[in-house]
This record gives C-alpha cells, sequence and structure tokens, in this order.
C-alpha cells in the first residue's frame, strides 16, 4: 500500500517542475532531461492549457506541470500513444527534416503553444523523428513511457533523468 501510494504521489509533480526549473537554469538550451513514467492519462489531455488541478503522475501530467510553471522551456511528451510538441516543430518537420504534411497531422492544443501530433507510419518512425529533435535541441524536455523509451532506445545527449514512477531500476536508466 505504502509503495504505491508513494509511486502515485502528485506531491512529486512540483518537484518535477523544480527539477527541470534547477536544471534549465544551470543548462539553458544544452538541457536534455528525459522524464520517464508508467502511465500515460490520455484522457487527461482535455485538462492541458487549462486551470483544472492536476492529481496524478502520468506522461499528461507531468508535461502540464512543467508547462504551466516554466513556459519557457521546450517540452515534448513521447509516448505510444500520445505525442505533443511545440508548435514551431511543424515548420521544422518540413524545412529541415523534409517531413511533409502528408506524413502527419495536428490538433492544437487550447491555451498553449503546443499541438498532438500523429505521425504515419508506425512507432519506430515516431520515436526516431521526436528523438532527432530532441538531440537537436527543438525539445529540451522529453517526458514519455518507459515502454515505448525505456529498452531499446538511445539517445546519448540525455544530461538529466528523472524516474517520475516505478519504471523499473537501475538498470532500466543504464539502458
Amino acid at each position: 500500500k505504502t509503495k504505491k501510494m508513494l509511486v502515485a504521489s502528485s506531491g512529486k509533480l512540483n518537484t518535477i517542475s523544480e527539477i527541470a526549473k534547477v536544471e534549465y537554469e544551470s543548462l539553458k538550451n544544452d538541457l536534455r532531461m528525459l522524464v520517464l513514467t508508467d502511465y500515460i492519462k490520455k484522457e487527461s489531455v482535455v485538462n492541458i492549457g487549462s486551470e483544472v488541478e492536476i492529481d496524478n503522475i502520468s506522461v499528461v501530467s507531468i508535461f502540464e506541470k512543467i508547462r504551466r510553471n516554466n513556459p519557457y522551456i521546450k517540452l515534448a511528451c513521447l509516448s505510444g500513444t500520445l505525442v505533443i510538441l511545440p508548435n514551431n516543430i511543424k515548420d521544422i518537420l518540413e524545412n529541415e527534416y523534409g517531413i511533409g504534411k502528408d506524413k502527419y497531422s495536428a490538433t492544437l492544443l487550447n491555451n498553449t503553444d503546443y499541438s498532438i501530433y500523429k505521425f504515419k507510419g508506425n512507432n519506430k518512425e515516431k520515436v526516431q523523428i521526436v528523438s532527432k529533435l530532441f538531440e537537436q535541441g527543438d525539445i529540451e524536455i522529453l517526458i514519455g513511457t518507459a515502454s515505448l523509451l525505456g529498452e531499446g532506445w538511445d539517445s546519448p545527449c540525455i544530461n538529466s533523468l528523472i524516474l517520475a514512477s516505478y519504471v523499473g531500476s537501475f538498470m532500466l536508466s543504464n539502458q
């Protein structure tokens, strides 16, 4: 019971947001933080850009807490079913990476500078695109699920890692 309570503690959100702020103040645009968690909570996307209280640990809640408290940091979410990227990524995808509008769609998130992106193709292609954006600095903090990014994903540019819920062990972070 105690373990479950600690894993799901929404009090962690403030700490994660503070760590993001301190790391950004230290590293500025060189920040490449990865935040891994177990749950997406895609149904909570409707709360992004609103004043609704955040009460869980998930990809969506971590994204929204950091976005609210640190609007100058370039964030992204990446999971098997949800990709959130800054709106300015559209130009980068098309002009720098040659990814045309026929390869993705974007739906604006109200009251934010972010959109939900749906890429055509498989998860591997989507992960490659977002990873490249992360490595190039178009994204400074990437929030995702351990199941998608944990095993077999490599990004040597990471300089800060937060395991936000019970996403495995020390071995996972080494991977």
